[in-house]
């Protein structure tokens, strides 16, 4: 009979971790935090989130500041807590298993590697109104796109000597990245407002409704701009007292950019000059079809033809190259130590923990650089991948608050330097936030997102779960058939059925639906099957992993739902109306919470990782 001996991937990442160099200060990782949540965000989120919502895009930020600080919070004593590089991947699996927090993993890596592509083309997307040829009709061309690889190659670059040169260099990009949109926000009140766009227009504040205003939150670019709060928690191995500047970094950072990010939507509203523009007032939507497309900002100072704000067109240039570019380098870091968590995890190869002589992951960031250059190909418009990243990276943010929930009940007796005020009121806020933060992603992209990521789920029982003594042949032949199958469903019912007609204008209430009960019923059939074959060969431990982490599936199938009958969803007349949708996507978040609850347990990664305080 064989051994069912627990094992830990975290005894072997250990000797890893111990080797990372702590070089990052308290105000490195503000600065990291700040560098990443003004990247190109701020040159076009403003702009994205009016076209979706006018005026009421402000009532937007604050809906998605508030929100995301209630999961910044509970990040915030976990990963101070446990100070791990690639923290985001690791911390989930503690208490949740493997299987849960590969499904989270790999959604983040998916999401995390096209940061980078996704700021550089900002950056050239803003360039085209300096550098003809680069961006036409608001895609990339062969010229812009060979651009983009070669900042994302010195990106690499930049990266692979040390965190510490990494966290000096991007101390300056930081500072810059504080000054520069504080400057254009207060040159842009102060010598070319608007006051009547905010209210006086037609239609008023709310143009298109209050529905909208959620959607923004995510499809205009609120939560992909917000998310770099992140950032100090997949460094935390890194830095030199994390107990302290993780809570500093993660919480105050994103209250700080909150702040500011509110101040540049206003300042971008009041500028819009409707004449100067040649569009009637009030059509917010009809911004996408003018020159702001290119370069919101630097087109407002530029077309407002006051001469300090013409002059400061030149700075809105350079930071057209700086803001992004000190985001991708960050980024391009974190991605590096997403691929490390998830080799500390075992879910990849152990040459992904190898770091170089600077103390660098460098096999990690060698595939982050070469993965990530390859999403400018699919997803070549800066608003497409800010959404996809959005809804991706959101799913890895669900396995902070079971982890936290079951850390306090496990393990209270270790020192908790940071504790989040009424835990018990917050947690389950925070998780429903992050549940809602996915639904609110339109269908023609969420059902990508978690065709992708329950697409990976074969990774987990071909090579994870060797550990678990499963039958290999039969994982491998099951794998091939599973992920055809899925790719096919995916690509002709959900694609070709449902969102390439609904993004083409066409409306169906009947071909619609009964296109999506077939591929839903075929998508839970396969994966289900999939699991069940696959299970059946694993040892007790493999599938005690397995239980615990079946809830992150059955939510994300859910969730796909939920959006395809609500008001995200392609309906002409959506079966669950607004605002009622938003109270099931709450209900249900607030179910799979306790689901989550339930089936954490004491992992052998945590055994492990407990031992390894009580030594220190």
């Amino acid at each position: 009979m064989a051994s069912e001996e627990p094992f830990s991937s975290e005894a072997k990442a250990q000797r890893y971790d111990q080797s990372l160099r702590k070089d990052l200060s308290t105000f490195d990782l503000l600065m990291l935090v700040i560098g990443s949540v003004l990247g190109g965000s701020w040159l076009f989120g403003a702009f994205y989130s009016a076209i979706y919502v006018g005026p009421a895009s402000i009532l937007s930020w604050i809906i998605g500041g508030i929100l995301l600080i209630f999961v910044a919070l509970v990040w915030a004593e976990v990963g101070s807590l446990f100070p791990k590089s690639g923290g985001l991947v690791r911390i989930p699996q503690y208490t949740g298993g493997t299987f849960a927090s590969f499904i989270m993993g790999w959604a983040y890596l998916l999401g995390i590697i096209t940061v980078a592509p996704t700021e550089t083309l900002g950056a050239v997307q803003y360039l085209s109104s300096f550098i003809p040829g680069i961006f036409v009709k608001g895609t990339i061309t062969l010229k812009g796109g060979l651009l983009t690889f070669a900042l994302l190659t010195l990106f690499f670059f930049l990266n692979y000597f040390g965190v510490k040169l990494f966290g000096k260099v991007n101390d300056v990009f930081g500072v810059w990245k504080l000054i520069i949109p504080t400057l254009a926000v207060l040159l842009l009140i102060a010598f070319y407002p608007h006051p009547s766009n905010i209210s006086s227009l037609p239609n008023g504040f709310e143009p298109y409704g209050l529905s909208p205003v959620f959607l923004a939150v995510s499809a205009g670019g609120i939560v992909y701009s917000y998310l770099g709060f992140r950032e100090g928690i997949d460094y935390a191995g890194e830095t030199k007292n994390p107990e302290k500047a993780i809570p500093i970094s993660t919480v105050g950072g994103l209250v700080l950019m909150m702040l500011l990010y509110l101040l540049i939507q206003i300042a971008f509203i009041l500028g819009i000059d409707w004449k100067a523009l040649g569009i009637p007032p009030g059509s917010w939507s009809s911004l996408s079809s003018t020159v702001l497309s290119n370069g919101p900002f630097f087109e407002i100072f530029k077309l407002s033809g006051i001469g300090i704000l013409i002059a400061f067109t030149v700075v809105l240039i350079i930071d057209a190259i700086v803001s992004p570019s000190g985001c991708s380098i960050i980024t391009t870091g974190v991605a590096s130590r997403t691929f490390y968590g998830l080799a500390a995890d075992g879910h990849l190869p152990e040459f992904f923990l190898k770091l170089n002589r600077w103390g660098v992951p460098w096999i990690s960031l060698i595939a982050s650089w070469l993965l990530g250059t390859l999403f400018i190909i699919p997803y070549p418009t800066w608003q497409l991948l800010s959404t996809f990243i959005s809804s991706a990276t959101v799913i890895a943010y669900l396995g902070g608050m079971p982890a936290l929930a079951s850390l306090r009940k496990f393990v209270p007796e270790v020192k908790r330097t940071f504790k989040v005020p009424f835990a018990s009121f917050i947690t389950p806020i925070a998780f429903v936030v992050s549940v809602l933060l996915i639904y609110w992603t339109p269908f023609n992209v969420l059902y990508g997102t978690i065709a992708i990521t329950l697409s990976g789920v074969p990774l987990y029982f071909v090579y994870t779960a060797k550990r678990y003594r499963i039958n290999e042949t039969i994982a491998i032949i099951t794998s091939v058939i599973y992920v055809s199958l899925i790719t096919f469903f995916t690509y002709y019912l959900a694609y070709e059925k449902i969102a390439l007609p609904y993004q083409n204008g066409i409306t169906s209430q009947y071909l619609f639906l009964s296109s999506f009960i077939i591929y839903l019923t075929a998508v839970t059939l396969i994966l289900t099957s999939y699991i069940a074959i696959n299970y059946r060969s694993l040892n007790s431990i493999g599938k005690k992993h397995v239980r615990s982490g079946v809830w992150i599936v059955v939510l994300l199938l859910t969730l796909l739902t939920i959006s395809f009958f609500g008001p995200y969803g392609p309906l002409a007349r959506p079966l669950i109306s607004f605002p009622y949708d938003n109270f099931v996507a709450a209900a249900t978040g607030l179910a799979f919470y306790y689901w989550s609850i339930r089936s954490a347990f004491y992992t052998e990664d945590l055994t492990m990782l407990i031992k390894q305080l009580i030594k220190q």
